[in-house]
């Protein structure tokens, strides 16, 4: 038997090695596919193997890094040599309204602000509905009422 040293025929990144049965007329292995090397690649930290004719070059990896999904912002472990079209490794800072603008993550102040209306809309109608209910009842809606009043102060 005989370690040869497989690589995706795509991107010519190692992959495994695979013990392969040489052929006995010579000339190479019986049962190895056309995608391997015969020398072992020793790669450094941070770095992966590409075969590159007979031998291995190195180049550098972005492998096992968290990146980010441009889209949804969603955090991702790096699987490829390079960052994946779509990703990047700024991490977005959370806020709900942020989206990126094709260098960084920027906060939509626009909609964030037309968020907030339509949430103080709500409350107000929330409170009123509360106060109407809690009025006919016989509760205290003292709170509420105080509440209410604020959000109609605050433009």
């Amino acid at each position: 038997m005989k370690t040869v040293y497989m690589y995706d025929p795509e991107t010519l990144e190692y992959t495994h090695e695979r013990n392969c049965q040489p052929d006995p007329l010579g000339g190479g292995y019986l049962d190895a596919p056309a995608n391997h090397l015969t020398v072992k690649p020793i790669i450094p930290i941070g770095k992966a193997a590409i075969a590159d004719g007979t031998t291995w070059k190195y180049v550098p990896t972005k492998k096992g890094i968290e990146i980010y999904d441009i889209r949804m912002g969603t955090k991702w472990t790096c699987d490829t040599i390079d960052i994946p079209e779509g990703f990047t490794t700024l991490k977005p800072a959370g806020d709900p309204y942020e989206s990126w603008d094709g260098v960084k993550w920027i906060v939509d102040e626009v909609r964030k602000a037309a968020d907030e209306v339509l949430r103080k809309k709500y409350r107000m109608i929330n409170l009123q509905m509360m106060i109407d209910a809690g009025t006919k009842l016989g509760f205290d809606m003292l709170a509420e009422i105080t509440e209410l009043d604020e959000l109609k102060k605050v433009k």
